[in-house]
């Protein structure tokens, strides 16, 4: 990356993933934030409420100077949400300074699409009940074909065939759905230990002996229940797909038979909404986990995150000490 023109190695962390930076990100990135204004002031960048995105001229400059530094990225486009792009960006930001992850390789994939068996209607997903919970999507016609037709992986299970699923989904009226999560963060512990195993043919999203930390921020406003619900069913699909489909056996173990953990961190904005949170998932009990397990469910706040004193050896240590378990 260039170091001699100021403000290109700031400009060229405006990628896809990042479309976003205020003054906060760029720092903690590393970056003069001084450099934002110089860039918009340059016509590369323009600010609006402090959020700041790539002009076309900066776009272009960005495709100039990676080709130059031989950087493998592409220009971020305009966001539908900038805020939201701006808060995923931070709380990278945040996880990161938070805890060191040793001996690993950490990879942050905000704003990840990510594959869903079929596209359920909210009451197909899930219907609560008075402290009770019924995931009617095990009992859709759909994902009980699917259950039936994709048994549980063992070690030898051969990589199934995608094409042929398409097309037996497409002939039971059915398409694929993603759904948009806020953050992905992977860490492959013991990184160079296991660079010699192959992953999984159809393993798309780099999840082979990955632990999987999947982050959603809380809804705003009251009555959000039923969306907290909803969300963590599509989660539920996800993974379904996940052991059965695209990685069977080995997404929840890994070559070395050690288990690679799936956890769901709902993300709030203070200690004091993530204990309330934490409080009304709570009420469910054993019935709010069990269509996903193996897995956990754990309520953090951007407000614990930024008030920690020092970084912490691994993510193990880091939520022990600030994350409200809601389900393990």
């Amino acid at each position: 990356m260039s170091a001699s023109v100021r403000g290109m190695d700031l400009l060229l962390l405006f990628t896809e993933e990042y479309p976003c930076w205020n003054e906060y990100t760029a720092e903690r990135a590393g970056e003069n934030p001084e450099d934002l204004a110089y860039l918009e002031e340059s016509g590369l960048l323009i600010s609006k409420e402090g959020i700041y995105q790539l002009t076309e001229a900066g776009r272009q400059r960005f495709r100039e100077e990676a080709a130059a530094s031989w950087y493998e990225a592409e220009p971020a486009g305009i966001p539908e949400n900038p805020k939201r792009a701006l808060r995923r960006n931070r709380l990278v930001r945040l996880l990161d300074r938070a805890f060191l992850g040793r001996w690993g390789l950490k990879k942050a994939l905000p704003g990840k699409k990510l594959p869903l068996l079929a596209d359920l209607a909210e009451e197909e997903i899930v219907i609560p009940g008075e402290k009770t919970l019924s995931w009617t999507f095990r009992e859709h016609p759909f994902i009980e074909a699917f259950m039936e037709k994709y048994p549980p992986g063992r070690v030898d299970t051969p990589p199934r065939n995608m094409e042929e699923f398409t097309q037996w989904r497409n002939s039971q009226g059915q398409r694929e759905e993603t759904w948009e999560l806020d953050l992905l963060m992977l860490h492959y512990c013991d990184f160079t230990e296991y660079m010699s195993y192959p992953a999984p043919k159809n393993d798309m999203l780099g999840l082979f002996c990955a632990d999987r930390l999947f982050c959603a921020f809380l809804p705003e406003g009251e009555g959000k229940e039923g969306y907290l619900l909803e969300t963590l069913g599509k989660w539920y699909l996800f993974m379904l797909g996940q052991r059965r489909l695209y990685m069977p056996y080995s997404y929840d173990v890994d070559p070395e038979e050690q288990n690679s953990v799936s956890w769901f961190f709902w993300v709030a904005r203070t200690e004091e909404e993530a204990r309330k949170t934490a409080q009304i998932l709570k009420s469910y009990g054993d019935m709010l986990a069990e269509p996903g397990m193996p897995c956990d469910i754990w309520i953090i706040s951007e407000e614990a995150l930024e008030r920690q004193p020092r970084q912490h050896e691994s993510f193990w240590d880091l939520f022990a000490e600030i994350a409200h378990p809601v389900s393990r």
